[in-house]
């Protein structure tokens, strides 16, 4: 019998529209063009999608975490942004030469393990106190400050080309990273679970219950919903706002949702399509053919 439930993505879908706030305000992540004059092509200011490599004092960042920094130029100064181990931040900084001064950072309010929390504050307090910056070459950035060195390393972009304008219908839920990763059957008794990503940066997805829409963005080498909210059409929904899907399609829909909630990091092979959260959960599609989603 179909259980009538809550809906699921209120709270998922605020703390989305306060990372997309918090990072980049436009879509891509755009290097910038400015190249040493000497014939090194090393360029001369901080652009660019960084993930940290290095630190000193040392940061213990877990296996299934990792931090991030993009760059990207707004006007004469500087958004930067990324994922903390834990949370998103982001900010302004304006530099000078190769002075690095931070205007001010904001952040998202989720909680982790302790480990991940851990990592997150020696980072952030590193941050803080950064006054320089350098690009020993064109895939490397190195922010120094009193008694502390950040060494982070170029991220891959995000494969636009080959994700999106194809509707990809879901195969798989996928639990953890690497070699111990676990893949599971979607419902079977569930609708089709879609997804949908265009060029203009509209998103439109369904979770074998209901479907959703909104606007995506790129921030370094992952995807994020800046908006994402149930549809007025969607199916599967009773008059006061609960679903009627049955208990196991609502826990497909929580994976899915889980997923696309909190940004993602996606790989195309192929047919295939591969996503990954920050907290070690997934999402496998194939491309699929005349899906109305």
């Amino acid at each position: 019998m179909p259980t009538n439930r809550r809906s699921h993505v209120a709270a998922r879908v605020t703390l989305t529209a306060m990372a997309g706030a918090a990072l980049l305000a436009c879509g891509g992540v755009a290097g910038d063009s400015q190249l040493a004059d000497d014939g090194s092509g090393t360029p001369t200011t901080p652009a660019g999608s960084w993930v940290l490599a290095e630190a000193q004092p040392t940061i213990a960042v877990p296996d299934d975490a990792r931090i991030t920094l993009t760059v990207e130029r707004d006007g004469d100064d500087w958004q930067v942004g990324g994922s903390s181990a834990c949370n998103s931040y982001g900010g302004t900084v304006v530099t000078d030469g190769d002075t690095w001064r931070t205007e001010g950072y904001g952040m998202t309010e989720m909680a982790c393990d302790p480990a991940r929390m851990d990592a997150e504050q020696a980072y952030l307090g590193a941050l803080m106190t950064v006054d320089t910056w350098v690009r020993p070459s064109a895939d490397a950035l190195v922010l120094t400050g009193a008694d502390v060195e950040l060494r982070y390393e170029a991220l891959a972009p995000v494969p636009t080309a080959e994700l999106t304008g194809t509707t990809w219908q879901l195969d798989g839920l996928l639990v953890g990273t690497g070699p111990d990763a676990s893949v599971s059957s979607t419902v079977a008794d569930a609708d089709p679970a879609t997804l949908h990503l265009d060029v203009d940066g509209t998103v439109r997805a369904s979770t074998g219950c209901r479907t959703f829409d909104g606007e995506w963005i790129e921030t370094g080498d992952e995807v994020l919903l800046a908006t994402f909210g149930q549809r007025d059409d969607s199916p599967n929904v009773a008059a006061d706002g609960t679903t009627t899907c049955s208990d196991a399609v609502v826990a497909q829909e929580d994976h899915v949702l889980s997923v696309l909630g909190d940004g993602f990091r996606a790989e195309v092979d192929g047919d295939r399509l591969t996503l990954t959260s920050r907290d070690g959960l997934g999402l496998v599609y194939r491309a699929a053919q005349d899906v109305v989603d």
